[in-house]
């Protein structure tokens, strides 16, 4: 059974949309999650990145139908790896993103022109 990764953050940029020859699409987009800690007596921020894909023309369509970036979200999908090799260099890497499946998988906390309008999830 798989994990179920649930990320709450701000999506960094708008999705970029990735056309493969057999004309299946694949959009990115990143999510900043923001934490923070008690140091030496001081609040310190931390923000951790999160990649998200999606392969489902669906929600393709919702997140590049109008500006999304820096609007707060909700996207809930499982956590894979994704092994490559940078040019250059022998040893491969590993990148993790959340696989999210359906229009449902992504859910906007806030509103297009509103900073908090209780929840948009049309788009």
């Amino acid at each position: 059974m798989p994990s179920v990764h649930v990320l709450t953050g701000h999506i960094g940029k708008n999705p970029e949309v990735h056309t493969f020859e057999s004309g299946k699409k694949k959009l990115s987009f990143s999510v900043a999650v923001n934490a923070g800690y008690m140091k030496d007596g001081e609040w310190q921020d931390e923000t951790d990145w999160h990649d998200v894909v999606t392969f489902s023309p669906e929600l393709i369509e919702k997140l590049t139908a109008n500006p999304v970036k820096g609007r707060l979200v909700q996207v809930t999908g499982p956590l894979k790896p994704r092994k490559y090799t940078k040019q250059g260099e022998s040893s491969p890497r590993t990148s993790w993103e959340t696989i999210a499946f359906s229009r449902a998988s992504v859910v906007f906390l806030t509103g297009k022109n509103t900073e908090n309008d209780g929840g948009d999830n049309a788009g």
